[in-house]
């Protein structure tokens, strides 16, 4: 299952770094596999303008925890003779640590999405289409492709709502328990505002679990979620002063060539008015980057988490938390942004919030009747629509604005959907070097 997505995904991964979100994050992996460092000023991607100024260095502006724990697939890499190749058609250490880590969290989700819907009885052949249909249909998709946080966010949210069903429906052993706080920890540290939404909602959760109040596997979770917050905190305080990320701290930005200031970054109220914070939210889910327009599966899962209340009786607790900690964390992200995450595709910091909003709709894939299986089908179709329509406009580049209708066909075009097939084939040919850079005839 796992190697049935990760296999295609890999066909259409990216094969260079393009925008400084991920030049701010190689440049930090790379400094601390090569230089024991988490300061960009010796890197070859210190040009990044997504860095912070303190005591004087430069970090990266995100969150630390993420670049640490992907640190050892560049190791591994690096322990082969790759490097990270800056400014080329063609990195092939790129290309691998991408696939590594962002396309292996992208096929992970449909392998837990799967695991759900097989345990809420759904039939092994409509389970694996409606896994597949309904993560390739979000934007997952395009950010499985290219080296961000968000996709491995979105992974660690679908398996915090695998555990949370484990212990809805087989206890809250001090194991699960400690595992729903660790995956909890991680989602915290890496996304941030998951600490006003779904921490509180899961620690509700538990404590509302019979077993839940005793003190053993109450004090499992505490440590769980304790875990990856101190080590985030044991680099961020390095790098900031504090524990909140690098860009939460407008401060930080003040030098020279600095594109940043208080009312551009995350993390500060940017909407004065109520009229103008409805105007953006438009936007950003509609119109502009149409979060749920070019993904309309995940308005299915909005509206289906209103109205299906009794089709979620079976597992009413959890879907509490799935639910209302997607919903606050939505609204604090348009509260707490305005420029929609820059020029990339779709409202990126909703981006791993999908495996929620898609689980609204598991009910319907588990009901037996003939309304549901019809409507079963109709949500794979409409899966298969923003597949299509996600592929041709943000595939090849989903860190800028959408080309809408393409300029070209895919088939004219192809090389810009599947670039490392392309760059192998121009290799063979002879056509091109091994960065991708034309040969001199």
């Amino acid at each position: 299952m796992f190697f049935a997505a990760w296999i295609p995904i890999v066909l259409i991964t990216r094969t260079e770094a393009t925008v400084d979100h991920e030049l701010s994050r190689l440049g930090t992996v790379e400094s601390i596999v090569e230089r024991g460092t988490y300061r960009l000023e010796q890197s070859q991607f210190r040009s990044t303008i997504d860095r912070i100024a303190y005591r004087g260095h430069f970090y990266s502006h995100q969150p630390p925890l993420l670049s640490t724990l992907e640190a050892p697939v560049f190791w591994f890499l690096s322990s082969a003779g790759l490097r990270f190749a800056r400014d080329v058609p063609f990195d092939l250490t790129y290309f691998l640590f991408t696939a590594c880590t962002s396309g292996v969290a992208l096929s992970g989700v449909v392998v837990i999405l799967y695991a759900i819907l097989r345990r809420m009885r759904v039939t092994a052949g409509m389970g694996f289409m409606a896994a597949y249909a309904l993560t390739f249909g979000t934007w997952l998709l395009p950010y499985g492709l290219v080296v961000d946080n968000h996709i491995v966010s979105g992974f660690l949210l679908a398996g915090l709502a695998w555990l949370l069903f484990e212990v809805e429906f087989d206890g809250s052993t001090a194991s699960r328990c400690f595992l729903v706080g660790l995956v909890l920890g991680l989602l915290t540290a890496i996304e941030v505002l998951p600490a006003i939404s779904f921490v509180p909602l899961t620690i509700l959760y538990l404590l509302a679990k019979a077993p839940g109040r005793s003190r053993t596997t109450f004090l499992a979770a505490f440590v769980g979620l304790t875990l990856p917050l101190a080590l985030h905190a044991a680099l961020n305080i390095g790098q900031t002063g504090d524990l909140l990320p690098g860009g939460f701290h407008s401060e930080l930005f003040v030098y020279e060539g600095s594109k940043f200031d208080s009312s551009t970054l995350s993390g500060n109220m940017n909407h004065p008015t109520i009229s103008e914070f409805i105007d953006y939210s438009s936007r950003a889910l509609f119109v502009e980057k149409g979060y749920f327009s070019f993904s309309p599966i995940l308005l299915a899962g909005l509206i289906a988490g209103v109205f299906g209340w009794r089709l979620w009786a079976f597992a009413r607790p959890v879907y509490f938390v799935l639910y209302f900690g997607s919903l606050l964390s939505l609204v604090a992200s348009l509260m707490m942004t305005n420029n929609f995450g820059g020029f990339a595709s779709g409202f990126r910091h909703a981006t791993y919030l999908a495996p929620a909003f898609l689980l609204m709709l598991v009910p319907i894939f588990a009901a037996k009747s003939v309304l549901a299986r019809a409507t079963s089908w109709m949500l794979l179709m409409v899966s298969a629509a923003s597949i299509m329509m996600l592929f041709l406009v943000t595939v090849p580049r989903p860190w800028w604005p959408y080309k809408f209708p393409p300029h070209k066909t895919v088939i004219e075009e192809w090389y810009e959907y599947f670039p490392v097939v392309a760059q192998i084939h121009w290799r063979i040919g002879g056509v091109k070097d091994e960065f991708g850079r034309p040969r001199s005839p």
